[in-house]
């Protein structure tokens, strides 16, 4: 599940082709034969250095040409953490590049119109250097994390925002403002702007939800805040003084002929790289920035890093005996998938799909079929389901544009997605009684932490269960509902403990050397969790009833377990034999250490794509 935490922790933890159509029937992309030169120079940066990244590459914009296009300023570390990263600037005439102190942890790289400053961002602040040399200077503490900056001719640097409008601040220093403000009915973000000629309007790229694929490149006139959409499912646009628009589209760089007095696109758009490096389809927030690794000059350089999006992770999943013996479960291919749920009669497989289409779907062990639950192509992202206990439906939490609420749909997607809530925190569902009657949801708050409510079906009253000043998560209920295992960090440590329910007078805790993620045993005489690192499976005697005892915490199993935070992500068979557990996979990076850069890419521009008459 996507990372939502500070901006701190997300700054500490990094610092194809599909047709559209633009807005007025614009035609469908085509590959070309010949794209942009089939013999680019190659750009290495200094030795044993190499672009700024996060878990799977680089997440923001890391590289800029400067406006003559005689420089490039780039932001790399030795081992590609944002921490260690420092930003450079490298004659393209020469193969030396320089390291500006005090620039550490940069990102974000953006010339001044004149060419003799840089922008950049480095948490907490938004800072800008001279080119001559000098301590870098505060411009701004914007309080958010900057989704692309654009220094504009008025002397303003613009910047995008993780969940909101785009805003701007003086580069002399001062408070940001807000510059344009999100439609949460349709869109979840502004970010990635880039300065249009004459410096009164800009491109900018609309993110229909922060967490989903599905971008918009955008017109904004910074004079009247008009806007259009120009062209759908792209992200990250320049225009060209040839009469063109670049954007990327899912880690291909593309263009279509456009006339910027009219707005209006005159010809179908063509590819001009079929592999250039994207920050989409992440599955944390920060990673999830839509940024292109490219950059044009206006003297008409272009220079950029190979790659892709972040490809989906195929899944490895396995049954796993109560020996430890590990079997792996091939049925789902390679589909990349998040938490695994067994139905109550233990015949199907509910799963989240975290790879590029999102949603949860159903599996059929026996007939070997995949059913959609959820509608194919919906944005944004979903939460472990929760199979109701006639196994008909399936709750789970999802958000497109603000925060997570729960949700509930048909396991064979014959109905459509319904709201079980409408609360303004952020809330998915965990476990519901075996008679249907409550359902438990974790909320998360950026004060409170986690607490555990109760949701009574009936009539969708919620109220507090475990809730206090510590987290609390992981909520599953006994077989006989009488009890509520959980996850709490009261003792300074996450432990598992029971709770009775539903009256919550007792509590009792169950492990002893930190634990994640209980799951019961069918029958109500066991119960399992993992320790905090998620590699051993605890297991624990139950004697159940009002008067319930547990035992000594025994190591069932050994095994690389899927990490998960609030809610579990395994299960265990209706027969208590087997569990199915998906294995922890480490995200690869793509270490990006060369740069392809083509000096007249105008003249491809033109080549490609005339201007229409």
């Amino acid at each position: 599940m996507p990372d939502r935490t500070s901006a701190r922790t997300s700054t500490v933890i990094a610092i194809a082709l599909l047709a559209a159509t633009a807005l007025g029937g614009t035609p469908a992309g085509r590959e070309q034969a010949t794209p942009v030169s089939a013999n680019p120079e190659i750009v290495r940066l200094p030795p044993d250095w190499q672009l700024s990244r996060g878990p799977m590459g680089p997440m923001m914009t890391e590289i800029a040409l400067s406006p003559d296009g005689r420089a490039i300023a780039f932001n790399a570390s030795p081992d590609g953490s944002m921490e260690k990263g420092m930003l450079h600037v490298r004659p393209l005439d020469r193969p030396d590049a320089k390291a500006f102190p005090g620039t550490e942890g940069a990102c974000m790289p953006a010339f001044s119109p004149d060419g003799q400053w840089i922008a950049f961002w480095s948490y907490p602040k938004i800072l800008k250097v001279s080119l001559r040399g000098g301590a870098p200077v505060t411009i701004s503490e914007p309080g958010t994390i900057p989704y692309g900056l654009a220094w504009a001719p008025d002397g303003r640097v613009i910047f995008g925002t993780e969940s909101a409008g785009l805003q701007r601040v003086p580069a002399a220093g001062g408070p940001p403002e807000a510059l344009t403000a999100v439609d949460a009915t349709r869109e979840g973000s502004h970010r990635l702007p880039h300065m249009l000629p004459g410096g009164k309007a800009l491109l900018m790229t609309s993110m229909v939800s922060p967490m989903g694929n599905a971008t918009r490149l955008e017109w904004l006139s910074l004079e009247t805040a008009k806007r259009k959409v120009l062209v759908e499912d792209a992200a990250d646009g320049r225009y060209l003084p040839t009469g063109h628009l670049v954007f990327v589209r899912r880690g291909t760089l593309m263009m279509v002929p456009f006339d910027l007095a009219r707005l209006e696109i005159r010809g179908p758009a063509v590819t001009l790289v079929p592999r250039l490096m994207q920050a989409l389809n992440a599955h944390m927030l920060i990673m999830n920035s839509g940024a292109g690794q490219y950059s044009v000059s206006e003297s008409g350089a272009l220079i950029w890093a190979a790659g892709s999006i972040y490809p989906d992770r195929p899944s490895q999943i396995y049954w796993v005996d109560r020996k430890g013996r590990a079997e792996p479960w091939s049925a789902l291919g390679t589909r990349s998938v998040g938490a695994i749920r067994l139905s109550p009669d233990g015949g199907r497989v509910a799963t989240t799909a975290t790879g590029f289409d999102r949603g949860v779907f159903v599996f059929d062990i026996q007939r070997n079929t995949v059913t959609m639950s959820t509608p194919v192509g919906a944005q944004g992202w979903f939460f472990p389901p929760v199979w109701t206990p006639d196994g008909k439906r399936l709750v789970f939490g999802w958000f497109r544009t603000t925060h997570p609420n729960v949700w509930w749909t048909t396991a064979d997607g014959t109905g459509k997605m319904e709201p079980l809530g409408a609360s303004t925190s952020d809330q998915r569902g965990g476990a519901m009684t075996r008679d249907g009657k409550f359902l438990a949801l974790v909320q998360v708050g950026e004060k409170t932490g986690s607490d555990i409510l109760i949701m009574r079906m009936a009539d969708r009253q919620v109220t507090p269960f475990a809730a206090t000043k510590a987290s609390e998560m992981f909520p599953e209920f006994s077989p006989d509902s009488r009890w509520m295992a959980y996850v709490s960090n009261e003792s300074s440590q996450n432990e598992v403990y029971l709770r009775s329910f539903p009256d919550g007078k007792r509590t009792l805790q169950v492990s002893d050397n930190g634990a994640m993620s209980p799951l019961w045993g069918p029958d109500g005489r066991e119960l399992f969790y993992w320790n905090v690192g998620f590699t051993k499976l605890m297991r624990v005697e139950i004697s159940p009833g009002p008067n319930l005892s547990a035992g000594s915490p025994a190591l069932l199993f050994e095994f690389n377990g899927q990490r998960s935070g609030f809610l579990r992500t395994f299960d265990i068979t209706p027969d208590g034999r087997r569990f199915l557990i998906q294995k922890q996979q480490a995200p690869v990076p793509v270490p990006v250490t060369e740069l392809k850069l083509v000096r007249k890419w105008f003249d491809d521009v033109k080549r490609l794509s005339p201007m229409a008459k």
